[in-house]
């Protein structure tokens, strides 16, 4: 429903448009037709006094007779001109309307980001997304967790700074994810992006040592596909469940086909995007490396799926990239761009 509420916001948005082009053509073909009209009307003038002092003849009363038949009346030119001013009118009224329907998207776009500034200011609101984080962590690391085979002290200590890191970088996001900051505020924003990064590596690294480290970096670097792959085989049938191997090979090679063509379009998947500078022209270029990111995953998950695991997994992508591109018009909507 919200979806359809956008698509249809959209449509305003280009009839509203439409309508502005045909008041600026309806007023324009006006004055022209007025122009002319007044023209005709001293030409008129002009030939009837000629043509008192000419000597009449047959090639004379023909011409007067064009001029005649060629000529609108006084009353068509003012019911033509009637019609024109009720067309201007009606127009004005649409426009008028436009602007207090792109107001209030105004309004409830700003309703919108003062409603989640106070989520998240709620203390309530930090305990539970905390909560929230935590659920989350134990699914997306749970792996990680069994390899490094910390001690119950030690785990907790690193899901811990996981979770901070989680909602520092959701601090950030607070201040991003709805305003339009100034290229200065841009500018501190990655600083701090990039200094708590440093901060939260080196925690990290302190708390594992050099050798788990490494581990988890590895493991890291293959979240995003681990995260795909995790929901993928929770929409798998039983017999279609993927072994240790499998789940390893699928997400090791998806890995690697999407780094090598972010290297291959001098693509950084660690810039600071600010959501409020999504247009139409960045939405499509998003969903262009998307659509190829999906199709390198589809080449490499070929050499590990079955031919029923292959379809279920094309089926699931694709729902994926929907999902994608909804939620990137809903926040470029949201935004006005």
């Amino acid at each position: 429903m919200k979806i359809q509420k956008v698509f249809i916001k959209t449509a305003y948005c280009l009839i509203g448009l439409s309508i502005l082009v045909l008041i600026v053509l309806t007023i324009f073909q006006y004055h022209q037709i007025k122009k002319i009209s007044e023209n005709a009307a001293r030409e008129t003038v002009t030939e009837d006094e000629s043509a008192g002092e000419a000597i009449p003849g047959p090639v004379e009363d023909l011409k007067e007779r064009d001029a005649r038949d060629t000529t609108p009346s006084n009353k068509e030119i003012d019911e033509l001109e009637y019609q024109l001013e009720a067309s201007e009118e009606e127009l004005n009224m649409a426009h008028d309307q436009l602007s207090e329907e792109q107001g209030k998207r105004a309004t409830d776009r700003e309703s919108a980001r003062q409603l989640y500034k106070r989520a998240l200011d709620d203390p309530a609101s930090e305990k539970m997304l905390r909560t929230t984080f935590k659920g989350v962590l134990d699914i997306n690391y749970g792996p990680l967790f069994e390899e490094l085979n910390l001690s119950p002290e030690k785990q907790d200590e690193f899901s811990n700074i996981l979770i901070d890191q989680q909602m520092a970088t959701l601090d950030i996001s607070r201040e991003m994810l709805y305003d339009s900051p100034s290229e200065e505020n841009k500018r501190e924003l990655k600083q701090r992006f990039q200094e708590f990064r440093e901060e939260y590596e080196k925690k990290i690294s302190e708390c594992l040592g050099p050798g788990d480290y490494i581990t988890y970096e590895a493991y890291q670097e293959r979240l995003p596909e681990r995260i795909l792959v995790n929901n993928f085989m929770e929409l798998l049938n039983p017999d279609d469940r993927l072994s240790a191997d499998q789940e390893k090979g699928l997400v090791d090679s998806m890995y690697e086909q999407k780094k090598d063509l972010y290297s291959e379009l001098g693509y950084d998947p660690e810039e600071l995007v600010f959501p409020s500078e999504m247009d139409k022209e960045k939405m499509a270029r998003n969903m262009e490396r998307l659509d190829r990111t999906y199709a390198r995953y589809t080449e490499s998950a070929g050499m590990t799926l079955n031919e029923s695991q292959m379809e279920q997994f094309r089926k699931y992508l694709g729902q994926q990239r929907d999902m994608e591109e909804s939620s990137l018009e809903m926040l470029r909507q949201m935004n006005g761009s």
